[in-house]
């Protein structure tokens, strides 16, 4: 996604106290952070982080800051590392940013997208989704929004694995070829009729085998009969 930038003013007031006043303002306590740079104490404007969170790929996004002409912030881009937000209303309460370095690799979650889930449904199945999102490295200029995993191919009881989906250039993950990210379940209520059948099946052959066995013991009652006739 493009870079996103965003104007902020230093503050001193800390506390929730302090906090429920920025927040009465239509501001937002933040704190921007790295390991080139010491923590320090910001504004933000609530509109900013509320447009950029109704995106689905927030989190990868790649902000720069303005601060008040302090030069410091000029050539570092940060990344949302920790965004606290109201339990019912879902506003932003408080954002942590941290300083990264755009030439070298990162760790970020990004969200899986099941392609063809469709297709599992004609077959009875219902996808059971193990993992929504996976952690990869990539440079921060390589951030995918989202990982495309292909389930259509699945029949019923088999498994999508890591190694069964296609990274983009430049991602790795660290995670083994057999991790699984989900799994294709047959309903209950499926199961119960193909149970039910091989039930059938196993009476079927249980009663052809007892017809079997009574009449091999007839057979060998009337050949003894013969024999003992014979003998006389």
């Amino acid at each position: 996604m493009d870079i996103v930038e965003w104007n902020a003013q230093t503050r001193s007031e800390t506390g929730k106290g302090a906090a429920r006043k920025l927040r009465a303002t239509g501001k937002v306590p933040a704190v921007a952070y790295g390991k080139e740079m010491e923590p320090t104490k910001l504004t933000l404007d609530a509109i900013l982080i509320t447009e950029l969170i109704r995106l689905s790929n927030w989190a990868q996004a790649l902000i720069k800051l303005d601060v008040e002409g302090i030069k410091e912030f000029k050539d570092k881009t940060f990344m949302i590392r920790e965004l606290q937000r109201h339990h019912i209303s879902g506003d932003p309460l408080a954002i942590d940013l941290y300083a990264i370095r755009m030439d070298q690799k990162i760790n970020v979650q990004v969200p899986l997208e099941f392609l063809n889930a469709q297709e599992i449904k004609k077959l009875g199945g219902v996808l059971d989704v193990l993992e929504r999102e996976i952690e990869v490295m990539c440079l921060p200029t390589n951030i995918p929004s989202g990982i495309s995993a292909d389930v259509g191919g699945l029949g019923l009881g088999h498994t999508l694995h890591i190694s069964d989906i296609t990274l983009p250039e430049g991602v790795e993950v660290d995670l083994p070829p057999e991790y699984p990210l989900a799994t294709v379940v047959v309903p209950r209520g499926v199961e119960e009729p193909v149970a039910a059948a091989e039930e059938g099946e196993e009476g079927e052959e249980g009663a052809e085998g007892e017809e079997k066995a009574e009449g091999e013991e007839k057979a060998e009652e009337k050949a003894e009969g013969d024999k003992e006739k014979t003998e006389e």
